[in-house]
């Protein structure tokens, strides 16, 4: 779900990427119908991909002031637009804030496609040839320890992440209900 509406943004496609997403959503859920109550991953995925889809632009508008050198107000974007909706479920289910994760973002999103790259053909050619697959997926291995270290290095700075045991469902709805408010307005 995260790479359509990674892919939609990049086309410029919101409306199909949004639909794109129920007939995801919906096909899922005829799948395995338990998903909607009790995976939280699942419920991350599309909050995150809904924030990317509805967002994105707005959060770009705010961070025009950041540089776009390197990425960095895209990459920022991306992150922020993600979560802003998954936040009230990460709050919900693991009463803590993460301070720095936006930071992290930005820090280990460079290495992330050269894991995924390395990772793939490591599969890919693991088919072949076991030998090759699993030297490339030592390659692999190396980019996905260095985002671990960073990430690894991050969690230690002091106050990287809060307690928030205070929230609960109703605020939950209340931010929610904000947020679709914010998107009405704007919309028009």
């Amino acid at each position: 779900m995260g790479v359509l509406g990674l892919f939609a943004l990049w086309a410029g496609r919101k409306s199909e990427v949004a639909r794109a997403l129920l007939f995801s959503i919906f096909f899922m859920t005829l799948w395995n119908p338990k998903i909607l109550v009790f995976d939280t991953g699942f419920h991350l995925s599309v909050s995150a991909t809904v924030g990317l889809i509805y967002f994105s632009d707005h959060w770009k508008r705010w961070l025009s002031r950041i540089p776009s050198r390197f990425g960095i107000r895209e990459t920022l974007a991306m992150t922020l637009s993600a979560q802003t909706l998954a936040l009230p479920i990460i709050l919900l289910n693991f009463q803590r804030l993460s301070i720095i994760s936006p930071l992290a973002n930005l820090l280990v999103a460079p290495f992330i496609p050269l894991a995924m790259l390395f990772g793939f053909l490591a599969v890919a050619i693991g088919f072949f040839s076991n030998f090759l697959g699993l030297l490339v997926s030592y390659v692999g291995w190396f980019w996905l320890e260095i985002i671990l270290k960073i990430v690894w290095f991050l969690q230690k700075i002091p106050g990287a992440a809060v307690e928030v045991s205070w929230f609960q469902w109703p605020f939950m709805i209340v931010y929610y209900g904000l947020c679709g408010f914010f998107l009405f307005r704007t919309s028009k």
